[in-house]
């Protein structure tokens, strides 16, 4: 498998002519490095991993270990290979280079064979709630939201020559119930590494980057980062029925929204991440009044309070996003967040209290 995969590599790049043999030398070394971090490839996305992701949380959450060095909560830059990896998803504003899912080549294009390059990669095993942004090796790129290709989605305006489409994106938020008509139709009858109509991604996050040859535009497959809409959270300031005001019902995850606030992100791991009924992470059971809603209320308010940036704009004091991985413990996660805030987080008799900003 892997050497089907540097072939198919080599031929997306050097386009197979002897006219291009100079930009074949070229691109050996990134794709040789490319096939050196490739695990288990080829590989599609089937459904969400639910149970061996769960089992991971269990044993990294069980009973009271030392804490192992905790991993460098900045954006990894790197593409993950293979499915031996643990689950992820994003809550808050955040980016990811995601694992790589599938790779093929199809078509030709003036002469030129295996033509276009499609990558699949999965950004989270949850539904998320948008694609925000999109860097192609370390440029922020723009996404043509408004000429969508039927099949190859977004043009990357950036990858424009010519009046020529060279990079398209498109995005799958988690919530599909088929199969991408686009990777059935090029490349469901591969003899090695057919993608099937079950091959769905049910709950899964996941984006198609298809890349039309181009030399001069290409010396090896492009390395990307994806920036993505946090899951749906429950925020208790809009439940009219605990004192907020609002639909918000802990309930119906229906009616949560996506928020970049760091406290209702935290108080959401601790009461629990779910997919439908089957918990994924944090929490499990966390009855509601083990986190005072008075106390979480102002904390919250607290992150939202505006303050100015320095250039003059009106900006929340504490916002952001983490992506959260099934082999790190959920108090680990939570320590990155607490010290993104400055704040307090305080167990007492199995109440859990916050504390940012001045004393009130």
């Amino acid at each position: 498998m892997i050497r089907l995969l540097f072939y198919t590599l080599v031929a997306f790049l050097s386009a197979a002519t002897m006219a291009h043999a100079g930009f074949i030398v070229g691109a050996i070394g990134a794709v040789a490095s490319f096939i050196g971090s490739v695990g288990v490839i080829g590989q599609t996305i089937i459904g969400i991993g639910l149970s061996v992701g769960a089992s991971l949380i269990q044993r990294a959450i069980a009973g009271k270990q030392k804490r192992p060095e905790a991993r460098d909560p900045g954006v990894s830059l790197s593409l993950r290979m293979g499915d031996n990896q643990p689950i992820t998803f994003i809550a808050g504003d955040y980016a990811t280079a995601g694992r790589r899912k599938y790779a093929g080549v199809w078509g030709s294009e003036g002469g030129t064979p295996n033509a276009y390059f499609v990558d699949v990669i999965e950004l989270s095993n949850l539904p998320q709630s948008g694609l925000n942004g999109v860097w192609v090796d370390d440029q922020k790129v723009t996404l043509l939201t408004d000429e969508a290709h039927g099949e190859f989605g977004f043009p990357v305006s950036e990858y424009r020559e010519n009046g020529t489409d060279h990079m398209w994106v498109k995005f799958h938020d988690g919530n599909q119930t088929a199969a991408d008509g686009y990777l059935v139709d090029r490349f469901g009858s591969d003899a090695e590494r057919p993608w099937h109509a079950a091959m769905i991604g049910l709950g899964c996050a996941y984006t198609i980057v298809t890349c039309r040859y181009n030399r001069d535009l290409f010396s090896s497959a492009p390395s990307m980062l994806f920036e993505l809409g946090s899951i749906p959270l429950y925020d208790p300031r809009k439940d009219s029925s605990v004192g907020g005001s609002g639909a918000h019902r802990w309930d119906n995850p229906a009616t949560w929204e996506p928020s970049n606030n760091l406290f209702v992100i935290m108080y959401n791991v601790e009461r629990g991440i779910y997919y439908g009924d089957q918990w994924i992470y944090g929490g499990q059971n966390l009855s509601a009044y083990r986190q005072p809603i008075a106390n979480w209320m102002a904390a919250m308010n607290e992150a939202d309070a505006l303050v100015d940036d320095g250039n003059g704009e009106m900006v929340p004091a504490f916002r952001g996003g983490y992506e959260f991985i099934g082999n790190e413990r959920p108090l680990d996660a939570l320590e990155e967040l607490r010290l993104a805030c400055n704040a307090l987080l305080a167990e007492v008799g199995g109440i859990f209290k916050v504390q940012v900003g001045a004393p009130g």
